[in-house]
């Protein structure tokens, strides 16, 4: 493919037009064989698109060609990671930072993972050695510094696996999802997921962290659909899959906050995204979903807030701009009685520029 053809996919990027370059790879046969200048925006573009398996799939062919590149280290390590193939992700991160440490999105996506990991004072000190750098991007530095922070308020136990594989995972502390339960509706929750406790141990134990991630994913994805089809079981679902997981993890907590948005329990969906929020999550949905339901409680600083964190991530398009219009609307008129959530579709568009931070 001629530069021509290159300057155009930047160009869709840059507009975060990702479903034309996905559509113009299609129709013009690229393969990261032939194009791996093409292929490495097509697989930046399935990142920014939440297709992180295709994403890794692009990234892994075209591997040896950027194998000493640091950005296209931080999109490959940034997709495993999404991806749930945590191991690889930290090898391929860990590797590139040594051999560039001031590259600011590999730093920052590898303190990022470093965070995932719990390991909380590595990752703190390249952080503040971003911050000192001046980074392009200090808002993305600063709310990973807010992660670490909302970590280390969690004690010591409510972190540590061992405590979270315990039986106590339904004290409030612990498992933050059961809240909204009913002492019968736990007590039934419990007693369907430790039926074969025995043998739900002992898998345990055997499994490496890699294949962990991969399988608390898969319940992910199994859970996420029972959303709006069964919001209580789903939420039942979510509290069984944090028993096994050694982490906070924002895709958990915006499932559950779609479910309490099904059962109209909107106080506890805009707990739930916040949480999202403060570990990490960053997409144009997550946002206009907040502001939303601020915009219900007439929350309207907070509302503006979450519009200038859209316009700061470059995520501030025609279709959020139209959402904040509606919403400028029902705030000129003040009349909170005609205030309805309108949840932002799911994500065409991106979170990333081509810098690949996370």
């Amino acid at each position: 493919m001629n530069e021509s053809a290159h300057i155009t996919l930047q160009e869709y990027f840059s507009r975060n037009e990702h479903v034309k370059i996905i559509q113009y790879g299609k129709e013009n046969g690229i393969k990261p064989q032939t194009d791996p200048e093409a292929s490495r925006i097509i697989a930046a573009s399935l990142f920014c698109m939440n297709r992180f398996e295709e994403s890794v799939d692009w990234c892994s062919d075209i591997s040896p060609v950027y194998e000493k590149d640091p950005k296209f280290a931080a999109l490959y390590g940034a997709a495993l990671r999404r991806n749930g193939e945590i191991d690889k992700a930290k090898s391929i991160l860990e590797a590139a930072y040594k051999r560039d440490p001031n590259d600011f999105s590999l730093a920052n996506n590898y303190a990022n993972l470093l965070i995932d990991l719990g390991d909380l004072d590595v990752a703190k000190q390249i952080l503040v050695e971003l911050l000192a750098s001046e980074p392009p991007n200090r808002i993305d530095v600063e709310a990973n510094m807010q992660r670490i922070e909302y970590l280390r308020n969690l004690s010591s136990k409510d972190y540590n696996s061992d405590a979270l594989k315990s039986d106590n995972f339904g004290h409030p502390d612990l498992d933050p999802l059961l809240r909204a339960f009913n002492e019968e509706e736990v007590s039934y929750a419990r007693k369907r997921h430790l039926k074969n406790k025995d043998n739900v141990n002992s898998s345990e134990n055997t499994l490496e962290d890699s294949t962990l991630n991969q399988k608390i994913n898969e319940l992910l994805s199994l859970a996420e659909p029972l959303a709006t089809l069964d919001p209580t079981r789903c939420l039942s679902d979510l509290s069984n899959i944090y028993r096994i997981c050694k982490r906070p993890i924002p895709r958990m907590y915006i499932i559950a906050s779609e479910a309490h948005i099904q059962n109209k329990s909107f106080a506890e969906a805009e707990r739930y995204l916040y949480i999202a929020y403060v570990i990490g999550a960053r997409n144009k949905s997550l946002f206009v979903n907040l502001a939303n339901l601020a915009a219900m409680r007439a929350d309207w600083t907070l509302v503006d807030y979450y519009s200038e964190r859209l316009v700061e991530e470059g995520l501030f398009d025609a279709e959020v701009k139209s959402c904040f219009d509606k919403l400028a609307t029902n705030r000129k008129n003040a009349d909170r009685t005609s205030m309805q959530f309108k949840k932002c579709p799911p994500d065409q568009e991106g979170e990333l520029s081509l810098d690949n931070s996370l």
